[in-house]
């Protein structure tokens, strides 16, 4: 297990590129991650404020573990984030 923190950017890989959506491959709420993992985010950007952010690493640690996901980079600072981490919170689940 990779000691993943908020300040990681995580990508999908190319198998978790080349997962078919919807299939029942991963659970609803891993497949919802994983579609986030743009490689330029950090988790922190991508973590929901209403919810404990250990549960987004864990789905991220079990993503990675499972080849799906790679680590990109880790966050210089919080000013060259994209806003999909704010877009995917506004929309109903």
């Amino acid at each position: 297990m990779s000691q993943i923190t908020l300040t990681h950017i995580v990508q999908r890989s190319a198998a978790g590129q080349a997962l078919l959506w919807g299939a029942g491959a991963l659970p609803d709420t891993h497949e919802r991650v994983l579609m986030r993992l743009t490689g330029y985010t950090p988790l922190v950007r991508l973590s929901d404020p209403d919810h404990d952010p250990q549960w987004l690493l864990a789905v991220v640690e079990a993503l990675l573990d499972e080849g799906l996901a790679e680590v990109v980079d880790v966050a210089p600072d919080e000013g060259h984030c994209s806003s999909w981490g704010e877009l995917a919170l506004s929309l109903a689940h």
